[in-house]
């Protein structure tokens, strides 16, 4: 542990989307070399929004500088872009502009100011390193490792902090700590019966917070992030595993069994609608209803099935995304989102689609795009809600009516919201159905 009272280093990265997740890495590196792991959370959670604005926003070249002194850590960005942020909201619940709000609570203290000696511009946060003494300065960890009793725990996260690998294919190392992996957070009624919100393609559990919290006052709410998005461990991520939902699926279950969870909603969005699926026909008997929205069992057409894209349409999707990564999030995002006069509902799932490790999203894209489940539907046994929107790119009406009349017993409901995203474009429309659904 190299514990100086001062220090400062920094590195630089092009504008790209694996840039973020190397800034991360970087950072995550430093503060564990000199003994300050406790802000690790609230720091990278900084890195990683700077960062993000940096790549999408500014498209130049950016660097990320890290400095230690009288127990305060500074986190720099500096890019060459001299338009300066603007936050559009201040609010957690805000649709765009939610990345500067992140960084204000994370930090004591941010700012933004033109880099004349740079020819751009420098975003900094203050991050205090200690609660507690000033003797507990610059590093928080005991000489064999422990935390320092003074130390805050993590509000609403469980379990252990986590090692962000840098690379996928690093090897799956079996359930040794699922809650840290997919970055688990519980709120709600401890006692209450658990609900399990799931994310789709390049988000994370974010995606949920304009739904989640509406339940917390009768149920035990879990949100997580799949291995490569948001704040997961991906480290754990292996080519082998993944290779299918199955993979996707069978973390589902680890999690619930770490936290003992039976009687289970799960509630799965888009792709995850498949995942929720799978990991119900896992595991028989510990999921007792699910809540599919905007799901597709397939996304091909096939022969009489409308899955809404030929085969060449997806082909040609997965390598405009292995080719450029940055440049097919920025265009696709808004055709996901279907409501083009609410451009900052594109603007919110093109960032999450830059903090989605674009390595790991290609694999996954290919995965959820050549997946057919369209045999499995048949076999479900618990009860069902379908919850389809009006006007959905990416898995059209025709696709929701094939899930709903292939499973039996289940519920349709056809949502007015447009767009494959309700649970950000039509919040309350979407609590609503799951609430009437949950609670009949």
């Amino acid at each position: 542990m190299l514990n100086q009272t001062r220090w400062h280093h920094e590195h630089a990265w092009p504008p790209e989307p694996g840039s973020v997740r190397q800034a991360r890495r970087f950072v995550s590196d430093l503060l564990r070399a000199h003994g300050l792991g406790r802000v690790e959370v609230e720091t990278l959670m900084v890195v990683s929004e700077l960062a993000t604005n940096a790549v999408v926003h500014a498209r130049t070249t950016f660097s990320v500088e890290v400095a230690y002194a009288n127990c305060t850590l500074t986190v720099t960005v500096h890019d060459r872009s001299e338009v300066m942020l603007r936050p559009t909201d201040s609010g957690p619940l805000a649709l765009g502009g939610r990345g500067l709000f992140i960084v204000g609570q994370c930090s004591s203290e941010w700012g933004a100011q033109l880099d004349e000696g740079r020819r751009g511009k420098a975003v900094w946060a203050h991050i205090p390193v200690t609660t507690g003494t000033r003797e507990s300065c610059p590093g928080t960890e005991s000489a064999n490792g422990a935390r320092s009793q003074d130390t805050p725990a993590v509000s609403g996260r469980v379990g252990s902090e986590r090692h962000v690998g840098d690379r996928p294919g690093s090897g799956y190392v079996g359930p040794m700590d699922p809650i840290g992996r997919n970055n688990v957070r519980v709120s709600g009624r401890p006692t209450g019966r658990p609900l399990v919100f799931a994310h789709g393609f390049g988000c994370d559990q974010h995606m949920w917070r304009l739904v989640a919290p509406h339940f917390e006052d009768r149920f035990k709410v879990v949100l997580f992030d799949h291995v490569g998005a948001g704040e997961s461990d991906i480290s754990a991520y292996d080519v082998g595993r993944y290779s299918s939902l199955d993979g996707y699926a069978a973390d589902v279950n680890e999690i619930c069994q770490e936290l003992d969870l039976e009687d289970v909603v799960f509630v799965g969005h888009s792709v995850s609608a498949m995942i929720g699926m799978l990991a119900a026909l896992q595991d028989p008997g510990r999921y007792a209803q699910l809540v599919m929205v905007g799901p597709s069992p397939r996304y091909i057409d096939d022969d009489s099935y409308v899955g809404g894209f030929s085969r060449e349409d997806i082909d040609g999707l997965l390598e405009s995304l292995d080719s450029n990564y940055l440049g097919w999030s920025s265009a696709m995002a808004p055709v996901i989102m279907g409501n083009p006069d609410r451009p900052e509902l594109g603007e919110e799932l093109t960032a999450s689609f830059c903090r989605t490790d674009p390595d790991i999203a290609r694999r996954f894209a290919a995965v959820t795009f050549l997946s057919d489940n369209r045999a499995d539907l048949g076999r479900v046994d618990v009860p069902t809600l379908v919850l389809q929107c009006s006007q959905d790119a990416i898995a059209p009406v025709e696709v929701g009516q094939y899930v709903h009349d292939a499973i039996p017993g289940s519920t349709m409901v056809m949502l007015d919201a447009v767009g494959h995203c309700p649970n950000l474009s039509a919040p309350a429309e979407t609590t609503s159905a799951i609430a009437a659904f949950v609670n009949s």
